[in-house]
This record gives C-alpha cells, sequence and structure tokens, in this order.
C-alpha cells in the first residue's frame, strides 16, 4: 500500500515521526531516546527505526504510543514479521486480544518458523483463559525452538504456569520422543 503523506507537524505517533512532546517528556531522556528520536526524525520512513522506536516506548510502558509506530513500519514494508509480533505484544498487552492474535498471526504466515510469535500467541490464549489453545501454540514454539525453554532466551518461560503440560503434551504426541527434563 502506498505510503501516506506526511504533513509537517504529524499527529502524535501517527506516523514514524517521534513520540509528541508530552510522550517524550515522560520517557526518561536518556542519551538512547535522544539518539533514536534524532535518527527517526532524520529518516522518518525507516520502518527498521521505527520497530525499535516502538520498542523504547514499549519497554517504557508507552503502548498507545508504540503501537503506531509499528503500524507505520507495517504501512511502508508489511512483510516485516517480527514488527507484526512486536504490534501483538502491544496489543495484547492492551488486552485488545483479538487484534494482537491477528497480528500474531500475519507474523507466523510471513515466518511460519518464527517461534516467538507461536510463544506469543499462545501467550494471547492464556491470558483469555483459552488454556487448551495456548498450550498448543506453545507447544509448537517449543517444536519450533527448544530454546525457548531457557529463561535466558525466554524469560516469559520461568513464569509459564503451563509448562508441565505443555512438554507432557510434547513427550505424548512424540510418542516418549521428547526429553523430559528432571527437576
Amino acid at each position: 500500500p502506498p505510503t501516506p503523506k506526511r504533513s509537517p507537524t504529524p499527529a502524535p505517533g501517527r506516523s514514524g515521526a517521534p513520540p509528541s512532546r508530552s510522550d517524550a517528556e515522560s520517557l526518561p531522556q536518556t542519551s538512547d531516546y535522544r539518539a533514536l528520536s534524532d535518527r527517526l526524525a532524520a529518516d522518518p520512513k525507516n520502518p527498521a527505526l521505527m520497530n525499535e522506536m516502538g520498542n523504547y516506548l514499549t519497554q517504557h510502558g508507552r503502548l498507545r504510543s508504540a503501537i503506531p509506530q509499528y503500524e507505520a513500519a507495517l504501512k511502508i514494508k508489511p512483510d516485516l514479521a517480527i514488527v507484526w509480533n512486536n504490534l501483538g505484544i502491544a496489543q495484547t498487552a492492551l488486552q485488545s486480544y483479538a487484534d494482537g492474535e491477528r497480528a500474531y498471526r500475519r507474523a507466523i504466515k510471513l515466518n511460519p518458523g518464527y517461534a516467538f510469535a507461536y510463544y506469543n500467541l499462545g501467550a494471547n490464549f492464556d491470558r483469555r483463559e483459552n488454556v487448551d489453545e495456548a498450550i498448543s501454540w506453545y507447544q509448537r514454539a517449543i517444536e519450533l525452538d527448544p530454546t525457548l525453554l531457557d529463561v535466558r532466551v525466554n524469560p516469559q518461560v520461568a513464569t509459564n504456569r503451563h509448562l508441565v503440560a505443555i512438554l507432557l503434551k510434547s513427550y505424548i504426541d512424540k510418542r516418549g520422543a521428547v526429553f523430559l527434563p528432571v527437576q
């Protein structure tokens, strides 16, 4: 799709422009933030920078400001699975579960081997208390990338209340061909 035209003063968070003044004032004014803002201002149509800004805003709890950054990146380059995944993270965190699900499914469609998107889709269903669906997506993620069981790779696994069920289901599905860790 064509990139929307930028006005001289874009609406807050509506393009790849740095966040609005009120958002910027509430964020830690680190050199990282200033450098990222400067880079984005110099290259406002760069989807990688928009994604990076979205991630920065997400990490600092500014989810509603992060979403337009991800959306702007996807308008320019809609085939970025990582941006779809990041959009899903923000939407799920805001309890927009159906939107988050759509974003994760788009990431998976674009990159069927993207294990984190499967894991995050599982987390989306988990937050909706759809346990069976959550376990299926978690299991698929771990089958694609067993390192997701390592808390250093995937910190979410430390609090996953379904881990035993996921591993047992995988073990049963594979007829005992999967190693179960001993506690």
